[in-house]
């Protein structure tokens, strides 16, 4: 979570090593990944975690 709370500033600040995305791409991503717990549907196989943006 902190991950993407810091590509959300970087977005925010217009930093050019921000990665790809929308800041509404990265806030809709962290509300999944804080949905992504015990008992949500493929928890906990990685390869189904929510995927960042692109």
């Amino acid at each position: 979570m902190a991950f993407i709370a810091d590509q959300l500033i970087a977005l925010e600040d217009v930093d050019p090593d921000a990665l790809p995305g929308t800041d509404r791409q990265w806030r809709d991503y962290r509300t999944q990944v804080r949905r992504w717990t015990l008992g949500a549907e493929g928890y906990p196989a990685i390869e189904l975690r929510p995927r960042r943006p692109t």
